[in-house]
């Protein structure tokens, strides 16, 4: 029996001693591109020399090489032509043309059909490690039948967005531009998988102010806004349409959080008899956040008011002010800054006057005041938006202010 047992260990160790290393240890791609060689829509049944995937394999980003350089390294030995002349016209034995009139290669690097040839295309300009090059034969409308329609550039909507980690609110459509990414505890980093309708226009990424390429993990906290942007705004040619960038933004939620940032934040002069409470969201370019990040923030005792102290990042953020009935009696937008004391000491205004030449008050609608404010020497400090709430209200109409220091 214990002879067995030696056996069988032995067989063991001689079946793992044939496992390829590299099985074992963890990919590292450090200083390599991605090189993807595919065709998926001209089938060798009908007359294809080969198709679907012939290369797909990491390759060394050497110092001042392109694109191109890239993509005749991972072909090694298969045959191409015209790599030197800046145009692929053949990859072992498939060539332009033969799928028909409108077929041959195309390429996009990180899912973007580039708007210059893959020669022009250099390392530590436009080409960075963990890039994505991706080769494709096409057989209709010079690359519509693989993700770039001439025809629709227009489109700058995504047809796909997903994230590393969480779960992302809503459920994700092409027409829903405001999102918000739940992560779990303890992530701090997360890569974006975002996919254009039509992939002649880019996908650009940016998190709190800092661009990312689309391969990159980018460093989130709670608080976090990802701005995505598709296309590059263009006025029309003879050969295109014009383009309007369309903009995507993800505000990242860590989950059982209290907002946690950068920066340490007051807001003061709450009151039961004034401004009862308030609520505090992300507002990244117009939109408001789903979260009131004082949710889980304690109220604390300020002499004879009352204030909460939290952390929030640098950014934009939209105050909603209740009073002891719930009711809202007013919105108004303060920025968090860096290199500053962040402390605001809101107010609940009455003394706000206005009259209608044209009409009655409607009970109902919604009206807009334009306020100036002035300081103490009368000089005009800028302009604020007020809307009332309808006249039927049970308390007298209030707006929200913030307190001159």
């Amino acid at each position: 029996m214990k002879k067995r047992i030696v056996s069988l260990l032995l067989a063991l160790v001689m079946v793992l001693s044939l496992v390829p290393a590299t099985v074992w240890a963890a990919e590292n791609h450090d200083g390599q591109v991605r090189v993807v060689v595919e065709n998926t829509t001209y089938a060798k049944a009908d007359g294809a020399a080969w198709d679907g995937t012939l290369v797909d394999k990491w390759v060394d980003l050497a110092p001042g090489s392109s694109m191109m350089d890239c993509i005749v390294s991972a072909l090694g030995t298969y045959s191409q032509t015209g790599a030197e002349s800046g145009y692929i016209s053949e990859i072992n034995g498939l060539s332009a043309g033969d799928g028909g009139e409108a077929s041959g290669w195309m390429g996009t690097l990180n899912d973007w059909f580039t708007n210059v040839g893959f020669k022009d295309i250099k390392a530590g300009d436009k080409l960075f490690a963990g890039d994505i090059i991706r080769v494709m034969y096409t057989t209709k409308g010079y690359g519509a039948d693989i993700g770039g329609d001439w025809n629709t550039q227009s489109d700058t909507s995504l047809a796909a967005l997903s994230f590393s980690e969480g779960v992302l609110t809503p459920d994700f459509a092409s027409d829903k531009t405001a999102y918000t990414l739940t992560l779990p505890q303890g992530v701090t980093g997360i890569r974006m998988t975002a996919t254009a309708s039509n992939k002649n226009n880019q996908v650009y990424l940016t998190a709190d102010g800092t661009d990312y390429r689309r391969v990159e993990t980018v460093p989130v906290h709670n608080g976090t806004v990802l701005t995505i942007r598709c296309g590059d705004k263009a006025a029309a040619t003879e050969w295109s349409p014009a383009i309007t960038p369309t903009t995507y933004t993800v505000t990242v939620s860590q989950e059982g959080d209290a907002p946690q940032g950068d920066m340490d934040v007051s807001f003061k002069g709450l009151h039961n008899a004034q401004l009862a409470d308030i609520k505090v969201y992300t507002y990244a370019d117009g939109v408001k956040g789903e979260k009131n990040l004082l949710a889980n923030v304690d109220i604390e005792p300020d002499g004879y008011g009352l204030m909460y102290n939290t952390k929030l990042p640098v950014g934009d953020y939209l105050v909603e002010g209740y009073n002891t009935e719930g009711q809202l009696n007013g919105t108004l937008v303060l920025t968090v800054k860096a290199n500053q004391e962040n402390v605001f000491t809101l107010v609940r205004a009455y003394a706000i006057y206005a009259t209608n030449d044209s009409s009655s008050w409607v009970e109902g609608k919604d009206y807009t005041i334009d306020v100036t404010v002035t300081g103490p020497t009368a000089r005009t400090s800028r302009p604020r938006p007020a809307s009332p709430p309808p006249m039927a209200a049970p308390t007298p109409p209030a707006c929200l202010w913030r307190a001159a220091a």
